[in-house]
């Protein structure tokens, strides 16, 4: 009977449709996620958002240097390979992570770094059979020496994901096939509930005056994030809206530098440096602007924090930067190391609270429906099936 059921060609092809998801696909995709960095930025929250999502659906690993930031944040969730990354590290930590990867199947390496990158081909190189992923977030282009060169277009890499078009364009221009770019921007978690309570208490233990706009920046203080222009633009809007109150949070190698420039500004009465805060959800609440003056920037996380808490952000126009902030639409946007620019950007939305506002809703709704963390898993995890199918 079971002969007879199975004997035409048609139902052979029928059978054969059914079974074949079983055989090509995996049910349970390992992964071991690469991370190089010791500090917590941008890029180490995109990592947790996407293991966090991916969930069930993959096994996720993690290797990072000992006593990272991530490693403390994810050491109690995920297993965590700790090994050094840096100098002549590289090599052995190489070898012991192609151990790591037989003992424990993994499937893929996802490298979320530069140095992840050179450490994931090393491994490669060991473990020709793995597959290896590259995430971009910067929007520089990379360094052309001869190993570099290589690093960028040998076909030891099987995808690449760039977290804006502007960085998969970069990527193009270095020779890579745009066949394995894609495109996943980084997405965001929404704000927790905060009341108007816990703002106004803020703003007393910071004693702003409640008549005082807030504008605030969020960031690493590295000439990357272009603060030094801010402190420039700070002057000419004292001059015509001195009804302000700049907050500058995060740490970083230009602390010094930028406070003496402040100092040697006088504006120390319209500024204050924060430094770490663990509570940027609210300052990002209580503030009416985000400021964002970048010299370069893979995409800006901070900027769809501070869509999504309904600020008005104003921004500079580089990097993948424009495809969040349309000029006038989500925000306002002026060149890079542009002080004037700046200030008469920030002028704009401190004087009109109408437009700004508006400005605001727009950029909220946009980034619900375009940077969500169902659509960063989702994606992810299509590329992931796609190259263990490859």
């Amino acid at each position: 009977m079971i002969e007879s059921a199975c004997s035409g060609t048609d139902d052979i092809h029928s059978l054969q449709v059914l079974i074949m998801p079983y055989l090509t696909t995996k049910s349970h995709i390992k992964t071991l996620h690469l991370d190089t960095e010791l500090t917590w930025r941008g890029g180490e929250n995109q990592i947790k958002i996407l293991i966090d999502g991916l969930g069930k659906a993959v096994e996720n690993h993690l290797a990072a240097p000992p006593n990272s930031a991530i490693s403390r944040k994810l050491g109690n969730t995920i297993p965590v390979k700790e090994l050094p990354m840096s100098g002549l590290s590289l090599l052995p930590t190489a070898w012991k992570l192609k151990i790591y990867c037989q003992n424990h199947g993994i499937d893929i390496l996802d490298a979320h770094t530069s140095k992840a990158h050179s450490l994931a081909l090393l491994i490669k190189k060991f473990l020709p059979e793995i597959k290896l992923i590259v995430h971009r977030r910067v929007d520089y282009r990379p360094s052309h020496n001869a190993f570099s060169r290589w690093k960028y277009r040998t076909p030891l890499v099987d995808h690449y994901i760039a977290i804006s078009h502007a960085i998969r364009n970069i990527l193009r221009q270095e020779g890579i096939n745009e066949q394995i770019i894609t495109t996943i921007p980084s997405a965001v978690l929404p704000p927790p509930p905060i009341g108007k309570s816990q703002i106004e208490q803020l703003k007393k233990n910071l004693q702003i005056p409640s008549h005082c706009q807030i504008m605030a920046n969020i960031g690493y203080l590295t000439p990357q994030k272009g603060q030094e222009t801010l402190l420039k633009a700070l002057p000419l809007v004292i001059q015509s809206f001195p009804h302000f109150h700049c907050l500058i949070a995060g740490d970083g190698p230009l602390r010094q530098t930028l406070e003496k420039q402040a100092e040697s500004l006088k504006i120390g009465k319209y500024l204050t440096f924060l430094g770490i805060r663990d509570d940027v959800p609210l300052l990002l609440q209580a503030a009416d602007i985000l400021v964002m003056p970048s010299n370069d920037e893979g995409l800006g996380t901070s900027i769809l924090d501070g869509l999504l808490a309904n600020c008005c952000v104003i921004a500079t126009k580089v990097g993948g930067i424009p495809e969040i902030i349309r000029h006038e639409e989500t925000g306002l946007l002026s060149p890079k190391g542009d002080e004037v620019a700046l200030a008469q950007n920030l002028l704009r939305a401190l004087r009109d609270k109408k437009i700004a506002s508006e400005m605001a809703k727009k950029g909220h709704q946009f980034i619900k429906e375009n940077f969500s963390v169902d659509q960063l898993v989702t994606n992810t995890k299509n590329i992931y099936e796609k190259i263990i199918m490859d």
